[in-house]
């Protein structure tokens, strides 16, 4: 129950700071919009109901950044770095908290790990509003060059998608520009790896080690084949598309593409409009936002490391082998349950409100609502115009996934069900028809 509340009373908090006159510059944010817009902050997604840039003002924007960067870096992380500079002994049951905070599966130097994910955050976000700032400072002047350039590089570190260039418009502006896109792309990667691969990177490249440990081998692994795969998918079915990528010379076409495989990852910036895409690519795209980052990171979604298992567990299912393998190691049943367990969460989440959305608002088309809920149940935040002219139940349904997005379906699951004893009968086993 602890990662839930956390992040709810942070929404609450900062949903009650939005409601305040200072925060906006014209009417006052009712406190359903400033709820939606706090979770979609919190819970890194980037989905708005009112445009960030033109809306709000200089409070205001502080507290969606605020919120993003806590919500990138986790309250679990922010609590473990007080420990480890206070230097104070952590309890068995703070370590199982930041344990599931991180996504870890042991509980082994989580105060080293927090620390490490503190500098990770702070440096690039430091590299990526000096890079940033070579662009924006001459186009909007010093100080709104370098508060724009502070903003988007925590907004693409978090994978949260929230952009100040108003009317809705994210990185449009820039679909030419290699600076901005690759800068926001390394952002955005770096977040999305997690913390731990991030880190063992860097200490394979200072401390020059051998190799890089199992896991992250599997994550970069993972992360770079759908990047490219995407990016090629992309090109392929927009190429010619006068709405995207169509209008764009050959090597914007190919940055483009790339930046929209690597946004897909739960960042939610855009430089070509997602709604102009044929179906196809949209389809994609949902494939795409629902697998999401890897663990222990800023990205949502169900996480590359999920569907790896699944693969490796099809793969051996034909092979008709009775372990699960993968890269010389074998899988436990835990890890194919747990694989198994979120896909079905995520996939049964994802229709039932599809259907209710689509039920309540039958002028959208189902691949646009399910673009738009996949966009929020992976805490993605790329928009096809669903949420800003969405109702009611079309906003509570999107908060409802962003909310259990970013704390995790399992975590979200296992708070609800409470603790429960195990049985210590066991029931005779039998096979069934499948398939």
């Amino acid at each position: 129950m602890i990662l839930p509340l956390s992040f709810l009373i942070i929404i609450l908090v900062g949903a009650g700071l939005l409601c305040l006159p200072c925060a906006v510059t014209g009417e006052r944010l009712s406190f359903f919009d400033a709820l939606f817009t706090a979770t979609s902050a919190t819970c890194v997604t980037g989905l708005v109901v009112v445009d960030t840039g033109t809306f709000f003002t200089l409070f205001g924007q502080i507290v969606i950044l605020v919120m993003i960067q806590i919500g990138g870096l986790g309250l679990m992380t922010m609590a473990a770095t007080l420990f480890y500079l206070a230097r104070r002994k952590v309890s068995l049951f703070e370590r199982m908290t930041l344990s599931e905070g991180f996504g870890a599966d042991h509980m082994n130097d989580l105060r080293g790990i927090a620390a490490s994910a503190v500098a990770v955050t702070a440096i690039s976000e430091f590299l990526g509003t000096a890079f940033l700032a070579i662009r924006f400072i001459p186009k909007y002047g010093f100080s709104k060059g370098l508060w724009f350039s502070a903003f988007h590089s925590i907004s693409a570190f978090c994978n949260a998608g929230f952009d100040l260039f108003g009317n809705f418009s994210s990185l449009t502006e820039f679909v030419t520009d290699p600076l901005v896109n690759f800068v926001i792309m390394a952002l955005i990667v770096t977040g999305g790896l997690g913390f731990v691969v991030v880190v063992d990177l860097w200490r394979r490249i200072c401390r020059k080690k051998r190799r890089i440990d199992y896991r992250s081998r599997l994550v970069v692994g993972m992360t770079t084949g759908l990047i490219f795969g995407g990016a090629l998918l992309i090109a392929i079915l927009e190429w010619n598309s006068p709405e995207t990528l169509g209008r764009l010379a050959s090597q914007d076409k190919l940055m483009a593409a790339l930046f929209q495989s690597v946004t897909l990852r739960t960042a939610g910036l855009n430089t070509i409009a997602q709604e102009c895409q044929t179906d196809a690519a949209k389809l994609i795209g949902i494939v795409y936002m629902i697998i999401g980052g890897s663990p222990a990171g800023t990205a949502g979604g169900l996480k590359t490391m999920t569907f790896l298992v699944l693969g490796a567990t099809v793969h051996s299912m034909i092979r008709s082998v009775g372990e699960v393998d993968l890269m010389g190691r074998r899988l436990g049943s835990r890890n194919i349950k747990k694989a198994l367990t979120l896909l079905c969460l995520g996939l049964v989440l994802l229709f039932t409100g599809v259907v209710i959305v689509s039920a309540a608002h039958p002028e959208f088309s189902i691949i646009d609502v399910g673009f738009e809920l996949a966009s929020a149940m992976g805490t993605v935040g790329l928009s096809v115009g669903v949420t800003a002219n969405g109702g009611v139940a079309c906003h509570i349904i999107e908060i409802m996934l962003m909310f259990m997005g970013r704390i995790g379906l399992l975590t979200f699951v296992f708070a609800l069900s409470g603790k429960h004893q195990k049985s210590p009968l066991k029931y005779p086993m039998t096979d069934i028809p499948i398939g």
